[in-house]
């Protein structure tokens, strides 16, 4: 029973990605979503059958099907990866269906809204490197109304499984205060005023402990990640001196995204490791 719903939450992880990618697109130019699907280099009108997510691609052979060009592997990854995230949410609050079906659905939706923002702003901060107010306000909006809703996860630290609207509610100023701090006194330059806004939003929806660890975990896989980049250069230069230098712009709101999932569906397992809990 629980495998055809995790093949329906990947069905519609895959048709919410597709429609992810429009919204990206276009968010930038300011189209409307409600026009027909072209292609971006002969701005030909695509018929349905070329938009169905993933198999259309892997059909077209990632290339259009008039022009024949390149298909960026931004949509298949896209639709892929929300794909895949929604099975692991559905996974992550099954155990929830036996407290009611309706509490289940509950943290299921949201966290599938949550989902489909969080891949808009990473995507989207990736490309142009700016966090949308669009996408992250909503995202915010959500995790503050969630506090009312008092719908907890079921992330458990030590023996507390709770979820106080006041401790989540002073968790997100609390957990966004410092580097406000830096924004403040660097002028922007080290970080950026829209991650503080995600940060905010962090702390209401995972409270302060795992909002912490979140933030924690954002770090520590962003510099695993440019150490990385850092590497690749040096090795394509044959140079001890890497040209990726620590100045370059470097968008976070993917990392925080990234720490996020890692705390929901492995805090507890990390917890455990780092803090003995």
């Amino acid at each position: 029973m629980m495998i055809f719903f995790y093949s329906m939450a990947g069905i519609l992880g895959l048709l919410v990605g597709s429609f992810l990618n429009v919204v990206i697109l276009r968010m930038r130019t300011n189209h409307s979503l409600l026009g027909r699907s072209k292609c971006v280099h002969c701005h030909q009108q695509l018929h349905w059958y070329m938009l169905i997510p993933v198999l259309s691609y892997m059909a077209q052979r990632g290339r259009c099907f008039f022009c024949k060009k390149c298909i960026s592997t931004q949509y298949v990854l896209v639709e892929i990866l929300t794909a895949v995230l929604f099975v692991a949410v559905t996974y992550h609050f099954a155990p929830l269906v036996y407290g009611g079906i309706a509490y289940a659905l509950l943290n299921m939706v949201i966290w599938y809204v949550i989902t489909a923002l969080f891949i808009v702003l990473s995507v989207y901060d990736i490309k142009h490197m700016i966090v949308p107010d669009r996408v992250v306000i909503p995202f915010v909006s959500i995790a503050f109304l969630s506090l009312f809703f008092a719908v907890p996860h079921t992330l458990t630290w030590g023996t507390v499984a709770t979820l106080p609207i006041f401790s989540h509610g002073i968790a997100g100023p609390i957990l966004a205060l410092p580097f406000l701090a830096i924004w403040f006194f660097s002028k922007g330059r080290l970080f950026g005023f829209g991650d503080i806004k995600i940060i905010v939003g962090i702390g209401w929806l995972l409270g302060l402990g795992w909002g912490l660890l979140a933030l924690m975990l954002s770090f520590w896989i962003a510099v695993c990640v440019i150490l990385g980049i850092s590497l690749i250069h040096m090795i394509r230069s044959r140079s001890w001196r890497s040209s990726f230098s620590m100045k370059q712009a470097i968008p976070f709101g993917p990392f925080l995204v990234t720490g996020v999932y890692t705390t929901l569906f492995f805090g507890n397992r990390i917890a455990l490791i780092i803090f003995g809990l």
